[in-house]
């Protein structure tokens, strides 16, 4: 066999001897984004009953606004299904399991979805199928003097 026939045996990249590679491509940095005036983006909704979750008392808890796109990520989790869709948000607002919210008390589940409503996009807030629910979460939002 002659030498000519054989081809020769390269280094793998970062070795002595091989190949430059181009460098990688890094994003620019993106802006800093922040609500500009935070306690409007959320809210606390104390519990008349606590719950234990995972072993932690949970006493309260804090509904906020969610982002467009981080709407849009419920929208197609919940996959067309408006029941499944509005859980998953309110879950998400409070930065919980679905779970955490089915297992409010009655009293603390309504005041919990009134102080979502203001947080939910206004076609959600506004949908006349929900109106006998949204009829009773503000008046357990005003039986208890909880604000939304």
């Amino acid at each position: 066999m002659a030498e000519d026939d054989l081809t020769p045996v390269k280094p793998p990249p970062g070795f002595p001897g091989a190949t430059p590679q181009p460098a990688a491509r890094i994003a620019p940095a993106g802006p800093v984004v922040a609500p500009a005036d935070p306690d409007r983006w959320s809210t606390v909704v104390p519990l008349d009953y606590p719950l234990l979750v995972d072993g932690e008392r949970l006493d309260q808890l804090t509904v906020r606004a969610l982002s467009g796109i981080q709407f849009m990520g419920i929208i197609v989790d919940a996959g067309g299904d408006e029941d499944a869709l509005l859980d998953l948000a309110r879950a998400a607002m409070a930065g919980v399991h679905p779970a955490v919210v089915a297992g409010l008390r009655d009293d603390d589940y309504l005041r919990f979805v009134a102080a979502c409503r203001p947080f939910l996009p206004r076609q959600l807030r506004d949908d006349p199928d929900l109106a006998d629910v949204v009829a009773l979460a503000d008046k357990a939002m005003g039986e208890t003097g909880t604000e939304a």
